[in-house]
């Protein structure tokens, strides 16, 4: 991934399309094991759907926000946590910072109870109907067993769905989506 340390941000001008996109890149060094991995993808999730409460449900200033996560072991173990979303030119100083606030929000904050609850079930029903179906069961042997790890976790997640606590999912949002390491890209149309 190599990504650059510090803050990068660019303001680009280009296209004619009357919409801005946003893109906010956090990359960083990262422990990469299921358990992190887990955790890093369910708190990008929970920011997610609270930005997309945010700008667009709450604010109307968005058609929707994406929260990626990707892991890397090689050539050193990294983290990407990609937040995007488009949105009216006339509003996009707004609704980055709004995005900053939600981001900031939940770094400081952490999720709720409820939103650790809802998880840890999305999580239990995933799996419960995800196996059913090879592929997902597929996949997941096929990253652990890239990542050299014990494949028994994927027959039995409960150990590592514990791993989802309100505690945890704070401690990945304070280390991954920090001010002090991000990539920032606004892409305005010409006028």
């Amino acid at each position: 991934m190599s990504a650059p340390s510090g803050v990068v941000t660019k303001n680009v001008v280009a296209g004619v399309e009357p919409k801005s996109d946003v893109a906010i890149i956090f990359t960083g060094e990262f422990e990469n094991t299921a358990a992190n991995r887990l955790v890093y993808t369910t708190m990008g999730q929970m920011v997610s759907g609270n930005l997309h409460q945010r700008l667009r449900e709450d604010l109307g200033g968005t058609y929707g926000v994406s929260v990626d996560s990707r892991f890397e072991k090689v050539p050193r173990p990294e983290y990407q946590i990609s937040v995007r979303f488009s949105c009216d030119p006339a509003r996009v100083d707004e609704m980055v910072t709004e995005a900053w606030k939600v981001i900031d929000d939940f770094a400081t904050k952490g999720p709720s109870l409820e939103h650790v609850a809802n998880a840890r079930g999305a999580l239990d029903r995933e799996h419960e109907v995800g196996y059913q179906e090879n592929a997902d069961l597929l996949n997941d042997l096929t990253e652990r067993i890239e990542n050299g790890e014990d494949i028994a976790g994927v027959f039995d997640p409960t150990p590592l769905y514990a791993q989802i606590t309100r505690a945890s999912l704070q401690a990945a949002a304070q280390h991954a989506l920090t001010k002090n390491r991000y990539v920032q890209v606004i892409l305005r149309p010409e006028k």
